[in-house]
């Protein structure tokens, strides 16, 4: 992968220059397009390795799409286990801002959620590969990603999330987002596609992205803004992201507890 060139927005220099976005921020520029084409994932960089994919597209584009990232078996395993915490009461509705400013808001976004904590062969498994990703693409690309944070998502039918980057307003830690998805048979009618846009000022979307059971969305969290359109059916996923170390003299991160 040596041979690809690194542009610009992957440099720290450049990154901390581009304005960020907070995710409650749904007043960003409202796109001009109300449809995006439904791409193949099959049909991008499929001579390459998910890890090169991921890498490659990060590259090129800020994003990446690799279906069959995750085998059936996770898959399934991740699925049944989201089912059976949340008949446990364990989501909660999601909210948006972080710290005294978070809240929750119906006209942004309608999903629960229940984060990833590692007390389960699957999420172990998930935890062990997605380390494997992080540190491939720290040699590729000298991000300093440091740690990963996720958590299950289900939005029953009419729930969505509206337009937004995964980018706080002052110190971001999120670097590299990725959403895996856990819907088998998933069907058109189904909704839930997750629609990016290829920057924050892009009025026209790129693409949709249809949520089928297996595959990887990655893109940068600073750089690229997407859209969970409206569910019809019960849609599950895990949301993730590859941190830095936001660590200063006044904070640990992440913090000490116990």
């Amino acid at each position: 992968m040596s041979d690809l060139p690194i542009p610009a927005i992957l440099t720290g220099a450049s990154a901390h220059a581009l304005p960020e976005v907070s995710p409650q921020s749904a007043q960003l520029s409202a796109p001009v397009a109300t449809t995006a084409p439904l791409i193949s994932p099959a049909s991008m960089m499929a001579d390459l390795s998910p890890s090169e994919q991921i890498i490659a597209g990060l590259v090129r584009n800020g994003y990446a799409v690799v279906p069959d990232y995750l085998p059936p078996r996770l898959a399934g395993a991740l699925r049944r286990e989201a089912i059976r915490r949340d008949r446990r009461h364990e989501f909660a509705l999601a909210a948006i801002g972080r710290e005294d400013q978070r809240q929750q808001d119906a006209s942004v976004r309608r999903d629960r959620t229940c984060w990833l904590t590692g007390d389960s062969p699957a999420q172990q498994a998930l935890h062990a590969d997605l380390e494997q990703l992080r540190q491939g693409i720290n040699r590729a690309l000298f991000l300093g990603l440091f740690d990963l944070e996720a958590h299950f998502a289900i939005y029953h039918p009419g729930a969505f999330y509206r337009r937004h980057l995964d980018a706080f307003q002052g110190n971001n830690a999120r670097i590299v987002s990725m959403v895996l998805y856990l819907n088998p048979g998933w069907v058109p009618a189904d909704g839930g596609c997750l629609r990016l846009w290829p920057s924050p000022r892009a009025r026209r979307p790129a693409f949709d992205v249809a949520p089928v059971s297996g595959t990887l969305v990655c893109f940068l969290s600073e750089q690229i803004p997407h859209e969970v359109l409206p569910a019809f059916s019960d849609r599950l996923s895990i949301a993730c992201w590859f941190r830095r170390n936001m660590t200063t003299a006044e904070r640990t991160d992440p913090p000490v507890t116990g």
